[in-house]
């Protein structure tokens, strides 16, 4: 979950993904439109009681934090801290993992997949009008590079959600550049 306090604030993100035993990333859902900061919470709440996430994790400050800790649908949430304002820098392991064609998409659109599509494609790392859903992206990069390997040893996803059988072919998304 990626949001913003600008006064011109950026989309909020929600990305619900699913890690593969391989590494890659199966991206089965993007929420991303602006919420007061007040509806984050029970957005994502309503969001987690669908999806029924093992992890999530934000971008964010404790006090959100401590608000989602409110939401009993809300696993435990993990604090993200960026390790560079420079979003080129923090899209680097989201621009690896789509070069590598490790980032998948459900087989049939969806109303979000055009509008991931249309902002990754377009993704410079400088000044970009658009670039909270490449964000969230390289945010869940990161988990899954992070997470690697610590499945429980199935077939299935293992980091967010396992719904492979929502999306039973996920063709390749492309690479990010």
């Amino acid at each position: 979950w990626a949001y913003s306090e600008k006064k011109k604030a950026d989309r909020t993100v929600f990305l619900v993904c699913g890690l593969l035993p391989d590494g890659g990333l199966l991206i089965l859902n993007c929420i991303a439109k602006r919420f007061a900061v007040e509806q984050g919470p029970m957005e994502l709440a309503r969001l987690c009681m669908s999806a029924r996430p093992a992890l999530v994790a934000m971008e964010g400050h404790s006090a959100m934090i401590l608000e989602c800790r409110r939401q009993p649908a809300i696993p435990e949430p993990r604090q993200l801290m960026p390790r560079s304002k420079a979003k080129i820098v923090r899209a680097v392991s989201a621009i690896e993992m789509g070069n590598a064609k490790r980032l998948w998409l459900p087989e049939h659109p969806l109303p979000w997949t055009d509008d991931l599509k249309e902002e990754v494609g377009a993704f410079t790392g400088v000044d970009d009008d658009k670039d909270d859903i490449v964000d969230a992206l390289a945010w869940a990069c990161q988990l899954a590079q992070e997470f690697r390997g610590a499945g429980s040893g199935c077939d299935e996803p293992s980091v967010l959600t396992p719904a492979p059988e929502r999306f039973p072919t996920m063709p390749y998304m492309g690479g990010l550049g």
